[in-house]
């Protein structure tokens, strides 16, 4: 069997990345928030801990460069983000059994203080910013979700799919609160 590489597009280079200092102050916030929790195992072959794994996913987001699990892997290798996202280079085993250990709850606490911090920035008008404060857009967005993810059945059993509620602070120009849910739910 022949090992073929990946085709030039799909190498990602540290000058096509972006929000190193994002991540640095999410880093901060997730120390903040870990400290103190006992790890979910005493496994010593687990090298990947919270903390390098919410980065690496949040890092993922911030560049859409970066459109899969595998690519995040690969960028993982990248010596920039192992010194400002993760700590060494993350396998793919270990992105997949993380989703199961780390606790998400954690992240999503770190995203609502790095949510409150954000100042308005619609606008300069204070009529307007009178009128808004309050305002909040509310979105629901279906997924189609990967045939293992049982909870997540949506019209039959081969139509799986999550449904991803967001409420949007429209003066500030954030998210207040995220949400994922099975499909069928709103």
């Amino acid at each position: 069997m022949a090992i073929v590489p990946d085709p030039p597009s799909a190498q990602i280079g540290e000058h096509q990345l972006k929000s190193w200092k994002l991540v640095t102050c999410v880093r901060q916030l997730l120390a903040q928030q870990l400290e103190g929790q006992p790890q979910p195992t005493s496994d010593p072959r687990r090298r990947l801990a919270a903390a390098d794994y919410f980065c690496l996913i949040l890092f993922g987001l911030f560049n859409p460069v970066v459109r899969s699990l595998r690519g995040l892997s690969r960028a993982s290798r990248l010596p920039r983000v192992q010194e400002e996202v993760c700590r060494s280079p993350v396998s793919l085993g270990s992105f997949s059994e993380a989703q199961h250990v780390f606790d998400p709850q954690v992240l999503q606490r770190v995203l609502q203080q790095v949510a409150a911090k954000a100042a308005a920035t619609f606008g300069q008008n204070e009529a307007l910013a009178r009128a808004l404060p309050e305002l909040v857009a509310h979105d629901s967005t279906l997924i189609k979700a990967l045939p293992r993810m049982a909870w997540a059945v949506w019209m039959d059993k081969d139509n799986p799919g999550i449904r991803l509620h967001v409420d949007f602070e429209v003066f500030r120009q954030i998210p207040q609160d995220v949400a994922i849910e099975p499909a069928g739910r709103c």
